[in-house]
């Protein structure tokens, strides 16, 4: 798991999401950042077999104070069709705040996602 820095907002929020990964089995190297809207964390998850990109996405969101949107989705990128994405919402949740989302159904969610992008 990588060093967490909690001094910053998103430090407790990246450690809970870290754990999850790794409950859920993905890659230890993920591109994490803010999009322009929301927190975002990318997994590249695609075998040496597989010629298309495929990627996990976990994108949190606070639209409004008291509601934070959770999104996972699976993306698969083919390089020889350009600006042909194909992606799938694997789960969406609304919660409080992200420090309310539950450990154990990110992991589970994760984990559908893994499993859901090695078979697009």
């Amino acid at each position: 798991m990588p060093q967490i820095n909690t001094h910053y907002v998103s430090g407790p929020i990246d450690k809970l999401v870290y754990e999850a990964a790794e409950a859920a089995g993905l890659p230890d190297l993920v591109v994490a950042g803010f999009d322009g809207e929301a927190l975002a964390w990318r997994w590249n998850v695609a075998r040496a077999a597989i010629q298309e990109a495929r990627d996990i996405l976990l994108r949190i969101a606070v639209a409004v104070p008291g509601v934070a949107i959770v999104e996972i989705s699976v993306i698969a990128t083919s390089p020889q069709v350009r600006n042909h994405d194909r992606s799938r919402v694997v789960s969406r949740r609304q919660e409080a705040s992200p420090a309310a989302i539950d450990p154990e159904w990110l992991a589970v969610n994760l984990r559908k996602a893994h499993e859901t992008a090695l078979q697009l």
